[in-house]
Protein backbone atom coordinates (compact mmCIF):
# COMPACT_ATOMS: atom_id res chain seq x y z
CA UNK A 1 0.00 0.00 0.00
CA UNK A 2 1.29 3.63 -1.33
CA UNK A 3 2.73 5.26 1.60
CA UNK A 4 0.37 8.91 1.76
CA UNK A 5 3.25 11.57 2.58
CA UNK A 6 2.84 14.98 3.87
CA UNK A 7 4.42 18.38 3.48
CA UNK A 8 4.10 21.09 6.55
CA UNK A 9 4.86 24.74 5.39
CA UNK A 10 5.25 26.71 8.61
CA UNK A 11 4.47 29.63 9.24
CA UNK A 12 7.13 32.42 8.91
CA UNK A 13 6.15 35.58 7.21
CA UNK A 14 8.14 36.81 4.20
CA UNK A 15 10.42 33.91 5.22
CA UNK A 16 7.78 32.02 4.28
CA UNK A 17 9.14 32.39 0.39
CA UNK A 18 11.83 29.83 1.15
CA UNK A 19 8.75 27.19 0.44
CA UNK A 20 8.60 28.75 -3.37
CA UNK A 21 12.52 26.95 -3.42
CA UNK A 22 11.24 24.12 -1.65
CA UNK A 23 8.29 23.04 -3.66
CA UNK A 24 10.51 24.04 -6.69
CA UNK A 25 13.06 21.35 -6.73
CA UNK A 26 10.46 18.81 -5.46
CA UNK A 27 9.03 19.76 -9.12
CA UNK A 28 12.17 19.54 -10.59
CA UNK A 29 12.81 16.22 -8.95
CA UNK A 30 9.03 14.37 -9.81
CA UNK A 31 8.34 14.27 -5.88
CA UNK A 32 4.71 14.70 -5.46
CA UNK A 33 3.25 14.84 -2.19
CA UNK A 34 -0.54 13.52 -1.09
CA UNK A 35 -1.41 16.39 1.36
CA UNK A 36 -0.20 20.06 2.14
CA UNK A 37 -0.82 22.51 5.13
CA UNK A 38 0.03 25.80 5.49
CA UNK A 39 -0.47 28.63 7.87
CA UNK A 40 -0.23 32.29 8.31
CA UNK A 41 1.52 33.65 4.42
CA UNK A 42 2.30 30.08 3.83
CA UNK A 43 -1.24 29.25 4.01
CA UNK A 44 -1.17 31.33 0.40
CA UNK A 45 1.65 29.58 -0.71
CA UNK A 46 0.44 26.22 -0.15
CA UNK A 47 -2.75 27.37 -1.95
CA UNK A 48 -1.62 28.56 -4.86
CA UNK A 49 0.53 25.58 -5.27
CA UNK A 50 -2.64 22.87 -4.93
CA UNK A 51 -4.87 25.36 -6.81
CA UNK A 52 -2.14 24.33 -10.03
CA UNK A 53 0.52 26.78 -9.91
CA UNK A 54 4.23 25.73 -10.52
CA UNK A 55 6.34 26.50 -8.20
CA UNK A 56 8.37 29.10 -10.58
CA UNK A 57 4.94 30.47 -10.96
CA UNK A 58 4.53 31.20 -7.45
CA UNK A 59 7.76 32.77 -7.59
CA UNK A 60 7.10 34.98 -10.49
CA UNK A 61 4.35 35.85 -8.89
CA UNK A 62 5.99 37.05 -5.68
CA UNK A 63 8.18 39.01 -7.72
CA UNK A 64 5.88 41.20 -9.56
CA UNK A 65 3.35 41.95 -6.77
CA UNK A 66 3.84 45.30 -5.45
CA UNK A 67 3.21 43.99 -1.55
CA UNK A 68 2.57 47.51 -0.19
CA UNK A 69 -0.23 47.90 -2.23
CA UNK A 70 -2.35 45.19 -0.94
CA UNK A 71 -2.37 47.16 2.40
CA UNK A 72 -5.76 48.90 2.96
CA UNK A 73 -4.91 51.17 5.98
CA UNK A 74 -7.78 52.18 7.99
CA UNK A 75 -8.26 53.59 11.72
CA UNK A 76 -6.06 51.59 14.27
CA UNK A 77 -9.37 50.43 16.46
CA UNK A 78 -8.92 47.26 15.80
CA UNK A 79 -6.49 46.20 13.27
CA UNK A 80 -3.73 48.89 11.22
CA UNK A 81 -4.94 47.18 8.24
CA UNK A 82 -8.71 46.27 7.09
CA UNK A 83 -7.65 43.33 5.33
CA UNK A 84 -10.49 43.33 1.63
CA UNK A 85 -7.26 44.05 -0.56
CA UNK A 86 -5.29 40.88 0.50
CA UNK A 87 -8.38 38.33 0.48
CA UNK A 88 -9.80 40.32 -3.44
CA UNK A 89 -6.13 39.04 -4.43
CA UNK A 90 -5.87 35.90 -2.84
CA UNK A 91 -9.45 35.85 -4.49
CA UNK A 92 -8.75 36.32 -7.71
CA UNK A 93 -5.87 33.87 -7.43
CA UNK A 94 -7.32 31.06 -6.05
CA UNK A 95 -10.22 32.31 -7.81
CA UNK A 96 -13.18 30.31 -6.22
CA UNK A 97 -12.47 27.42 -5.45
CA UNK A 98 -13.38 24.75 -3.27
CA UNK A 99 -10.85 22.41 -0.51
CA UNK A 100 -12.17 19.62 -2.64
CA UNK A 101 -10.93 20.97 -5.96
CA UNK A 102 -7.81 20.92 -5.09
CA UNK A 103 -4.98 18.53 -5.44
CA UNK A 104 -2.81 17.46 -3.16
CA UNK A 105 -5.49 18.28 -0.50
CA UNK A 106 -5.14 21.11 1.24
CA UNK A 107 -5.02 22.27 5.06
CA UNK A 108 -5.53 25.21 6.51
CA UNK A 109 -4.08 26.23 9.95
CA UNK A 110 -6.14 28.97 11.87
CA UNK A 111 -6.84 29.77 15.24
CA UNK A 112 -10.15 30.78 16.85
CA UNK A 113 -10.20 34.13 18.22
CA UNK A 114 -13.52 33.28 20.58
CA UNK A 115 -12.34 30.14 21.97
CA UNK A 116 -8.88 30.23 21.41
CA UNK A 117 -8.37 26.70 19.75
CA UNK A 118 -6.31 25.49 16.79
CA UNK A 119 -9.10 24.71 13.80
CA UNK A 120 -7.74 23.10 10.64
CA UNK A 121 -9.72 24.68 7.32
CA UNK A 122 -10.37 21.48 5.34
CA UNK A 123 -14.19 22.60 3.61
CA UNK A 124 -15.54 25.13 1.38
CA UNK A 125 -14.21 28.58 0.48
CA UNK A 126 -10.46 28.04 0.06
CA UNK A 127 -9.64 31.69 -0.26
CA UNK A 128 -12.10 32.66 2.75
CA UNK A 129 -9.77 30.22 4.84
CA UNK A 130 -6.23 31.47 3.99
CA UNK A 131 -6.92 35.23 4.80
CA UNK A 132 -8.51 34.00 7.88
CA UNK A 133 -5.01 32.18 8.62
CA UNK A 134 -3.01 35.38 7.86
CA UNK A 135 -5.07 37.48 9.98
CA UNK A 136 -2.26 39.36 12.65
CA UNK A 137 -4.20 40.30 15.44
CA UNK A 138 -3.90 43.80 15.87
CA UNK A 139 -2.22 44.64 12.33
CA UNK A 140 -4.84 42.70 10.04
CA UNK A 141 -8.29 42.60 10.51
CA UNK A 142 -9.64 39.12 11.80
CA UNK A 143 -11.94 37.14 9.00
CA UNK A 144 -15.69 36.12 10.37
CA UNK A 145 -16.91 33.07 9.62
CA UNK A 146 -20.03 31.82 10.62
CA UNK A 147 -19.85 34.95 13.70
CA UNK A 148 -16.63 33.44 14.61
CA UNK A 149 -13.38 35.21 14.54
CA UNK A 150 -10.10 33.99 13.33
CA UNK A 151 -6.84 34.50 13.02
CA UNK A 152 -3.17 33.58 12.05
CA UNK A 153 -2.85 29.88 12.79
CA UNK A 154 0.90 30.62 14.03
CA UNK A 155 -0.47 31.36 17.39
CA UNK A 156 -0.84 27.86 17.91
CA UNK A 157 0.61 25.67 15.77
CA UNK A 158 3.86 27.57 13.76
CA UNK A 159 4.81 24.39 12.01
CA UNK A 160 1.52 23.31 10.47
CA UNK A 161 2.39 19.57 11.89
CA UNK A 162 -0.67 18.84 13.75
CA UNK A 163 -3.30 19.73 10.61
CA UNK A 164 -1.62 16.56 8.72
CA UNK A 165 -0.33 14.41 11.79
CA UNK A 166 -3.62 12.07 11.74
CA UNK A 167 -3.70 12.26 7.59
CA UNK A 168 -0.24 11.19 6.45
CA UNK A 169 1.90 7.96 6.70
CA UNK A 170 4.90 9.84 6.27
CA UNK A 171 5.67 13.89 7.69
CA UNK A 172 8.05 15.85 5.93
CA UNK A 173 8.32 19.79 7.96
CA UNK A 174 9.92 22.74 6.57
CA UNK A 175 11.25 24.63 9.92
CA UNK A 176 11.16 28.68 9.45
CA UNK A 177 12.69 28.98 13.42
CA UNK A 178 15.25 31.16 13.96
CA UNK A 179 16.84 30.13 17.37
CA UNK A 180 16.52 33.15 19.65
CA UNK A 181 19.95 33.72 20.58
CA UNK A 182 20.72 34.12 16.13
CA UNK A 183 17.62 36.15 16.16
CA UNK A 184 19.48 39.13 18.90
CA UNK A 185 22.14 39.11 16.84
CA UNK A 186 19.78 39.84 13.65
CA UNK A 187 17.70 42.35 15.42
CA UNK A 188 21.05 44.17 16.98
CA UNK A 189 23.03 44.11 13.50
CA UNK A 190 23.04 47.77 11.80
CA UNK A 191 22.87 45.08 8.33
CA UNK A 192 19.48 44.70 9.07
CA UNK A 193 16.62 46.40 8.09
CA UNK A 194 13.88 45.31 10.12
CA UNK A 195 13.83 48.67 12.25
CA UNK A 196 13.41 50.47 9.24
CA UNK A 197 11.25 48.25 7.64
CA UNK A 198 8.66 48.84 10.92
CA UNK A 199 9.63 52.69 11.13
CA UNK A 200 8.16 53.10 7.44
CA UNK A 201 5.16 50.62 8.49
CA UNK A 202 4.85 52.92 11.49
CA UNK A 203 4.35 56.50 9.52
CA UNK A 204 2.62 54.93 6.82
CA UNK A 205 -0.11 53.43 9.35
CA UNK A 206 0.11 56.81 10.99
CA UNK A 207 0.10 59.10 7.91
CA UNK A 208 -3.00 56.95 6.78
CA UNK A 209 -4.59 57.67 10.03
CA UNK A 210 -4.15 61.39 10.61
CA UNK A 211 -5.20 61.69 6.86
CA UNK A 212 -8.28 59.71 7.63
CA UNK A 213 -8.85 61.93 10.76
CA UNK A 214 -8.18 65.43 8.51
CA UNK A 215 -11.28 63.98 6.04
CA UNK A 216 -13.68 63.44 9.07
CA UNK A 217 -12.63 66.71 10.49
CA UNK A 218 -13.74 68.71 6.98
CA UNK A 219 -16.28 66.37 5.69
CA UNK A 220 -17.82 64.22 8.31
CA UNK A 221 -17.79 65.49 11.67
CA UNK A 222 -17.83 68.86 13.64
CA UNK A 223 -20.96 69.92 10.92
CA UNK A 224 -22.30 72.48 13.97
CA UNK A 225 -19.12 74.05 15.16
CA UNK A 226 -18.51 77.18 13.81
CA UNK A 227 -15.80 77.27 10.61
CA UNK A 228 -13.40 79.13 12.53
CA UNK A 229 -12.71 76.78 15.21
CA UNK A 230 -12.46 73.86 12.72
CA UNK A 231 -9.66 75.41 10.93
CA UNK A 232 -8.15 75.52 14.06
CA UNK A 233 -8.77 72.09 14.72
CA UNK A 234 -7.29 71.75 11.35
CA UNK A 235 -4.08 73.64 11.67
CA UNK A 236 -2.82 71.36 15.10
CA UNK A 237 -4.00 68.42 13.28
CA UNK A 238 -1.32 69.39 10.33
CA UNK A 239 1.36 71.11 12.43
CA UNK A 240 1.57 68.93 15.34
CA UNK A 241 0.58 65.70 14.58
CA UNK A 242 2.58 64.68 12.00
CA UNK A 243 3.61 60.50 12.17
CA UNK A 244 6.83 61.12 12.98
CA UNK A 245 5.69 62.80 16.22
CA UNK A 246 2.98 61.20 17.01
CA UNK A 247 4.75 57.86 16.90
CA UNK A 248 7.48 60.04 19.46
CA UNK A 249 4.39 60.79 21.20
CA UNK A 250 2.71 57.52 21.87
CA UNK A 251 6.30 55.53 22.63
CA UNK A 252 7.67 58.12 24.93
CA UNK A 253 10.40 58.96 22.46
CA UNK A 254 11.87 55.34 22.74
CA UNK A 255 10.48 53.72 19.76
CA UNK A 256 13.61 51.61 18.65
CA UNK A 257 14.02 50.12 22.11
CA UNK A 258 10.23 49.22 22.37
CA UNK A 259 10.39 47.49 18.49
CA UNK A 260 13.24 45.84 19.62
CA UNK A 261 11.64 44.62 23.27
CA UNK A 262 8.57 43.47 21.18
CA UNK A 263 10.18 41.14 18.74
CA UNK A 264 12.62 39.76 20.99
CA UNK A 265 9.54 38.81 23.15
CA UNK A 266 7.59 37.25 19.74
CA UNK A 267 10.74 35.75 19.17
CA UNK A 268 11.08 33.49 22.87
CA UNK A 269 7.54 32.70 22.48
CA UNK A 270 7.15 31.35 19.01
CA UNK A 271 11.25 30.02 19.23
CA UNK A 272 10.06 27.63 21.87
CA UNK A 273 6.61 27.02 20.44
CA UNK A 274 8.27 25.56 17.20
CA UNK A 275 10.61 23.52 19.31
CA UNK A 276 7.78 22.18 21.22
CA UNK A 277 5.58 21.02 18.05
CA UNK A 278 8.35 20.29 16.33
CA UNK A 279 9.17 17.50 19.42
CA UNK A 280 5.58 16.00 20.05
CA UNK A 281 4.54 15.98 16.14
CA UNK A 282 7.74 13.87 15.28
CA UNK A 283 7.98 14.42 11.47
CA UNK A 284 10.23 12.37 9.59
CA UNK A 285 12.51 14.93 7.76
CA UNK A 286 13.01 18.44 8.73
CA UNK A 287 14.17 20.51 5.96
CA UNK A 288 15.99 23.72 7.38
CA UNK A 289 16.38 26.69 5.42
CA UNK A 290 19.41 29.18 6.18
CA UNK A 291 19.01 32.73 5.74
CA UNK A 292 20.31 36.02 6.90
CA UNK A 293 17.04 38.01 7.72
CA UNK A 294 14.56 38.10 10.96
CA UNK A 295 12.81 37.19 7.88
CA UNK A 296 9.32 39.26 8.77
CA UNK A 297 9.00 42.14 6.28
CA UNK A 298 11.37 41.36 3.84
CA UNK A 299 9.24 40.87 1.01
CA UNK A 300 11.68 42.59 -1.79
CA UNK A 301 14.08 39.25 -0.91
CA UNK A 302 12.31 36.72 -3.31
CA UNK A 303 15.93 35.77 -4.64
CA UNK A 304 17.24 35.21 -1.20
CA UNK A 305 14.61 33.25 0.37
CA UNK A 306 13.90 30.71 -2.70
CA UNK A 307 17.79 30.06 -2.72
CA UNK A 308 17.58 29.26 0.94
CA UNK A 309 14.75 26.72 0.28
CA UNK A 310 16.18 25.44 -2.66
CA UNK A 311 19.43 24.70 -1.07
CA UNK A 312 17.73 23.30 2.05
CA UNK A 313 15.59 20.69 0.13
CA UNK A 314 18.86 19.66 -1.70
CA UNK A 315 20.11 18.43 1.16
CA UNK A 316 17.71 15.84 2.32
CA UNK A 317 16.09 15.29 -1.10
CA UNK A 318 17.79 11.86 -0.83
CA UNK A 319 16.34 10.99 2.38
CA UNK A 320 12.95 12.05 0.84
CA UNK A 321 12.76 9.90 -2.35
CA UNK A 322 13.12 7.22 -0.10
CA UNK A 323 9.97 7.75 1.98
CA UNK A 324 8.06 6.45 -1.13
Amino acid sequence: MKKRIGLALSGGGASGLCHIGVLKVLDENHVTVDAISGCSFCALIGGLYCSGYKARDIEKLAKETKWQRLLDFTLPVNSFIRGRRIENTIRKLIQNRQFHDLEPKFFVGATNFETGGEVVFQEGDVSSAIRASIAIPGIIAAKRINKQRFVDGVLVDPTGIFALKEKCDALVVVDLSVPFQKSVKLMKSKKTRENELLAAFSNNVMGNFMKLLRKNIKERQFKRVPKLIVNTIETIVNRIFTPSRFINLLSGGISPQMIEIVLRSQQIVMSRLYNLNLELGKPDIIIKPEYSYLGYVEFDRVDDFVRAGEEATNKVLAQIKKLF
